[in-house]
């Protein structure tokens, strides 16, 4: 069927234009072909290109019919959602024959039709600017857009609000849904890949064997999560599920194998190649796989064997493909014959070299003899033997050599070998009567290229040729074949190198098989190569034979040389590629790599962080990091360098470190300008924050100078490494207190955006205020470079309005870090209300369009609305304990700037205690627990580093409240001042808090379960608040900071002031005991008694 879209009629229902619409069984796209002239029964969907049947759909009203040619069927006209929806009539099926076989090809990331793309994204009624601006942001398919969110197109500068809605909308009508495919079917669906064939998954990000990285494949949301969970194991368990399907698959083989390899598991992945050579045996890029990475492991004795036998098979693929071609070429050139004898006639020949008959006439004289350039076949016979693997693992300089030396050894041994011997080919008997002119003598007279000797067509060296231009049939070919040629007996049992193979071996059986059978005694081949006659057997004369001592010599050489060639490749080191970083402590050649220089500062300029950076080439991750001062500049001690590696990019697995999860940490160390030790450590998955599961792993290549320090380390030795996904968070330290950290992670993209968060006011006006500024930093961009950030996220109090002065900023190397204020309005808020606007994210690419990493520093920002409230209350805002903090005094400074208290304050009501503290650095920061120093001068007798005992190994700040409820009472434990009865203890790392406690003192610490708290904080403040039952007002408290090693920071004692509600109230002074009722009684009887018996005396006595 083939219909033309103008021949198309108009819409039944509306009248309106009718065009092709394509519904793809593959991706699940709906394509409307605006620009299509002529169709068979089946068009190529635009996403994916795959063939499926077309439909009409009118461009007014969207009804549907079937295409012209098929099934007749009512008009789909758009109808109300709440009716249930009947089930479209099938399209016609395709013809069997047209079907394609094989697995479908990934799409590679980045790859768009851009005219296809464009015309889908008309159908939702767009102008081209708008739809190539989706297009740019990656909504290259229908499925991406219809997982996309409304609000995220609307805030694309070319799309906007109103054409999101559009889109939608359009969505709705044309009613997508994903594929109905189960987790199972998509986990079984083989793909390969389209630029080299290897065999993939639907869900692998990248291929195998080439590493090109591929697009997503249209799938349920909620199965494409799953399989991003499972990471490398889901992939793993795909090609073991096709294995168990089809477990002689040498594809699958091959691709679970390079995957294996990719993991690190070296053995697995030589035992699946192993497996595909064996059933493919004629695959070459199985073999060249399998001996690459046998080569990695050559030093293991077991697999020497394999590696020669490996090599061995390799060499014989060439030497045959090289024979075959030489031997059709041999054919393919086969010129003309004489008519007499049959034998093979030179070109420009007057008469037969063999018989003497004329040819095509009266003969004419020879032309003079002309100077023929050197042949070459000496220096491609070099050529020959040093190729394939040799030739790759040879530099250019090397190869180069190697030739040189072969040509000088093989000419000396020709040269020694050598000595003239002539002979004359016998001349056919003349016709009585027939006279002619004399024939030239058919031993050659002149000087030839070695020892005297001519290069002639016979031999490679030493053999003759008749004096004329022309060829004889005994020249080249008959040298090539019989024995003296190139390959010096290819064909007629000498074998390519001579001998190497025996009369009997692989090469002769070329010969006498597929040459000499082909055509059998009388055929072509014989008769061009062994000197028969063409067409009919017959008498021939006698050939011109080379000296067998020439043949002698020639066998050795070339088994020599091949041997040499297969040695070289067996056991001379093969150099790799040369590697982009020297570690030798000059920092030249990182110019190149993208540099970020975003880090806190430290007030010991020699650990502050300047520059960091990181570089993955190949097998090997390349670290780099530079400080304000000298690195390793600590003229008394030692310095420490850590580059922590969330190798898999999940911050569950490994130890949890400022928002990372550590697989493994290079830990440098030096002091007085030069480094003194490197260390790999790695951790088990569940290491959370304790630092003492490190275990060592593997070797580090280091180098430092005053200006900075490199290191490299094998990817091999770094756990669960993902080269698409790892993360590295530098840290320094002076094992003093000091310390400096990245505030953004090194990752594979070579750059990143950081957002950085500062506070303009604490309290809001009625209506917009600004709030708080974003600096929007570009780290790594490179110069001619513009990278943009949009769609920055807010998390806001509900009620509050938030505005950007910018949606989106360009970034550039002349602009690297724009700055974006926010304000903010709160309609309907109470004065004394707190709101909070909390930035978590953006969305940065480069300039090509691929995404960029976000990270955000500073926040959550907190303001009161109109005033601050005149009471205490918890929720991140310190502006209520104005006039009720203490600031604090040290005797001796406190060398860690995180654990230094400079300002703190204490309040109580009836029921719940109150704190607030402040410290100089960033508050609950953390650090990596270890401590270095040098061993002491004559033990040893080296200045290599050892670490002291750790006394905890978690590497948190700790802060601890303690608190005394009754200042006039000696219950409790007696701490810096007072007589505890609380203490609550509160532990974090990377400014985030890790765990809280409450213990009461009876005769010892003893937890108890929390009762309410409630605790905010910032970067360098934290208040918090306790409802530990009645509170007084002599209540009183200490507070006490501390880091990981035992530095830190305690106040005085300070007493809680007092809010409504008030608690019981305490009169000062001295403790009244007063007697019980048992101890009043009978004094005060005794005393009634006495006074009556008084009285009545009295009365008496009157």
């Amino acid at each position: 069927m083939s219909a033309r879209v103008e021949d198309f009629p108009p819409c039944s229902a509306c009248g309106g234009k009718l065009f092709p619409l394509v519904l793809c069984d593959s991706c699940g796209a709906a394509s409307i072909l605006h620009d299509a002239d002529q169709l068979d029964w089946a068009a190529p969907c635009p996403e994916c290109g795959t063939f499926n049947p077309w439909q009409v759909i009118c461009d007014q009203c969207h009804s549907r019919f079937p295409a012209p040619g098929g099934a007749a069927e009512a008009p789909e006209k758009p109808r109300d959602t709440s009716e249930p929806e009947a089930p479209l009539a099938g399209p016609p099926q395709p013809p069997p024959a047209i079907v394609a076989e094989g697995r479908p090809k990934r799409k590679l990331r980045g790859e768009v039709d851009p005219t296809a793309v464009l015309d889908t994204l008309k159908a939702f009624g767009l102008d081209p600017s708008r739809a190539q601006a989706l297009v740019g942001r990656g909504y290259n398919a229908l499925w991406k857009i219809a997982r996309a969110k409304e609000v995220n197109l609307g805030r694309i500068p070319e799309v906007g609000p109103l054409a999101a809605r559009k889109i939608f909308a359009s969505l709705q009508l044309l009613k997508y849904s994903p594929p109905p495919r189960t987790r199972e079917e998509v986990a079984k669906q083989e793909y390969e890949c389209p630029l080299c064939g290897c065999v993939t998954s639907a869900f692998a990000p990248s291929c195998s064997e080439c590493g090109t990285a591929f697009d997503e494949e249209e799938m349920d949301e909620q199965i494409r999560g799953q399989f991003a969970a499972q990471g490398e194991a889901g992939l793993l368990a795909f090609y073991d599920g096709r294995l168990a399907d089809k477990p002689e698959d040498p594809d699958i083989l091959y691709a679970r194998g390079l995957f294996l390899e990719s993991l690190g598991r070296i053995d697995e992945a030589i035992d699946s190649l192993d497996r595909a050579r064996s059933r493919a045996p004629d695959t070459r890029k199985f073999k060249v796989a399998l001996l690459r990475i046998q080569a990695t492991q050559a030093r293991k004795p077991e697999l020497a064997e394999k590696i020669r036998s490996t090599a061995t098979s390799l060499l014989d693929d060439v030497f045959w493909d090289q024979e075959v071609a030489e031997l059709d070429d041999v054919i393919a050139r086969a010129g003309p014959v004489c008519d007499q004898c049959g034998r093979p006639l030179p070109e420009d020949a007057d008469r037969c070299p063999a018989c003497g008959a004329a040819v095509g006439g009266a003969p004419e004289a020879a032309p003079a003899a002309r100077a023929e350039p050197p042949s070459p076949e000496l220096d491609t016979l070099v050529d020959d033997l040093l190729v394939g693997e040799l030739e790759e693992s040879l530099s250019s300089e090397e190869l180069d050599r190697t030739k040189a030396a072969v040509l000088d050894w093989l000419i000396q041994e020709l040269e020694e070998s050598m000595r003239p011997e002539e002979k004359a080919l016998p001349i056919p008997e003349k016709e009585p009567g027939e006279t002619g002119a004399p024939a030239a003598s058919p031993l050659a007279s002149s000087v030839g290229f070695l020892s005297g000797w001519m290069r002639g067509s016979r031999g490679l060296v030493s053999g003759v040729r008749p004096k004329s231009g022309a060829r004889p049939a005994t020249g080249k070919v008959n040298g090539l074949v019989n024995g003296m040629g190139r390959v010096n007996g290819l064909v007629n049992g000498m074998g390519r190198v001579n001998g190497l193979v025996e009369p009997g071996g692989r090469v002769n059986g070329l010969a006498r098989g597929r040459v000499n059978g082909l055509a059998g005694a009388q055929g072509r081949i014989n008769g061009l190569v062994n000197g028969t006659q063409f067409v009919r057997s017959g008498r021939s004369p006698a050939q011109l034979m080379g000296p067998s001592r020439r043949v002698r010599y020639a066998a050795i050489a070339s088994g020599t040389l091949v041997a040499i060639v297969i040695a070289a490749l067996l056991f001379v080191p093969v150099p790799g590629p040369t590697s982009p970083i020297s570690i030798d402590g000059s920092f030249a050649d990182w110019g190149p790599v993208p540099k970020f220089d975003a880090a806190t500062q430290a007030t010991n300029p020699d650990i502050s962080i300047a520059q960091y950076a990181s570089l993955f080439d190949r097998d090997s991750l390349y670290l780099f990091a530079s400080t304000q001062g000298s690195t390793f500049g600590d003229s008394g001690g030692f310095d420490g360098a850590y580059f922590l590696i969330d190798a898999d990019g999940n911050a569950s697995t490994g130890l949890s470190f400022d928002g990372i999860g550590a697989d493994s940490v290079v830990d440098l160390f030096g002091g007085n300008h030069s480094l003194a030790g490197a260390r790999l450590y790695s951790f088990p998955a569940g290491a959370e924050v304790n630092w003492s599961q490190r275990q060592p792993r593997g070797s580090v290549s280091a180098a430092s100078s005053g200006q900075g320090v490199e290191a490299k380390v094998s990817r091999y030795d770094i756990d669960r490494f993902d080269p698409a996904n790892f993360r590295i968070l530098v840290y320094m330290d002076d094992f003093r207190g000091e310390s400096s950290r990245s505030l953004a992670r090194l990752g594979p993209e070579g750059g990143a955006v950081l957002l950085e968060v500062a506070s303009l006011t604490s309290v809001l006006n009625a209506g917009p205020t600004p709030l708080f500024t974003i600096r929007v930093r570009a780290l790594g961009i490179p110069a001619a470079t513009t990278w943009a950030a949009s769609s920055i996220q807010l998390n806001a109090t509900p009620g509050v309005f938030v505005s950007l002065s910018a949606e989106s900023v360009t970034l550039t190397q002349g602009q690297p870090a724009p700055v974006i204020t926010a304000s903010v309005s709160a309609p309907g808020f109470l004065p004394g209300q707190s709101v909070q606007v909390d930035v978590t994210g953006a969305s940065a690419s480069n300039g090509a369009f691929a995404p960029l990493p976000v990270f955000v520093h500073g926040g959550p920002v907190r303001a009161y609305f109109v005033s601050s409230p005149s009471v205490v209350r918890i929720d991140g805002l310190f502006a209520d304990w104005v006039g009720r903090d203490v600031p604090d005094s040290d005797p001796s400074p406190v060398n860690d700037s995180n654990v230094n208290i400079v300002r703190y304050g204490a309040a109580v009501d009836a029921s719940t205690a109150y704190f607030h503290v402040a410290v100089a650095g960033d508050l609950l920061e953390g650090a990596v627990p270890e401590r270095i120093v040098p061993w002491p001068p004559g033990q040893g007798g080296n200045t290599s580093g050892r670490p002291i005992p750790l006394p905890r190994q978690t590497g948190e700040d700790v802060l601890r409240v303690y608190i005394d409820l009754n200042a006039t009472d000696t219950k409790g434990t007696w701490i810096g001042g007072i007589y505890a009865d609380y203490l609550f203890e509160v532990r974090g790392e990377g400014g985030r808090i890790t765990s809280r406690s409450l213990s009461i003192w009876s005769s010892g610490w003893t937890n108890v379960p929390l009762p309410g708290v409630a605790l905010a904080k910032d970067d360098v403040e934290i208040e918090g608040s306790l409802v530990i039952g009645p509170t007084t007002n002599r209540t009183q408290m200490v507070f006490a900071a501390t880091d990981w090693s035992g530095i830190g920071d305690t106040t005085p004692p300070v007493n809680a002031t007092v809010q409504a509600p008030a608690p019981l109230f305490e009169t000062p002074g001295g403790v009244i005991n007063a007697p019980e009722f048992q101890e009043l009684a009978l004094p005060a009887l005794a005393t009634v008694i006495l006074v009556s018996f008084l009285a009545r005396r009295r009365r008496r006595g009157e």
